[in-house]
């Protein structure tokens, strides 16, 4: 954006209207505080929400994380003592995906 006090304007917008990074910014609010919106396109928003249910399956949106019931569900698996089981537990999640061109170009070369 060329307009510094558009430019101004829209960032106090989303520091004060909008409580949290995470907040999905909807088109409608997003043209409201003047951000530039191109045109609504099929295709491309088919496409996104395939990656959407891609990251959704792969990181496991719909599965509670418990870490006390994945706890208590190996103690009972367990005939050993409490102590030595619950400091040998580890689990592995996915908290976040990275997607960078430098490391997809590093990996093309090996």
């Amino acid at each position: 954006m060329d307009d510094e006090n558009k430019t101004k304007v829209i960032s106090e917008t989303l520091n004060t209207k909008f409580y949290h990074h995470g907040y999905p910014l909807a088109r409608n609010e997003a043209k409201e505080i003047g951000l530039p919106i191109a045109k609504s396109n099929k295709k491309i928003e088919d496409l996104l929400w395939e990656i959407y249910e891609d990251f959704m399956d792969e990181m496991e949106f719909n599965n509670v994380f418990n870490p006390e019931a994945l706890i208590m569900e190996r103690i009972s698996k367990q005939p050993q003592p409490v102590a030595n089981i619950i400091n040998s537990i580890k689990e592995k999640i996915k908290l976040a995906c990275l997607e960078s061109c430098y490391l997809n170009c590093k990996l093309k070369k090996n």
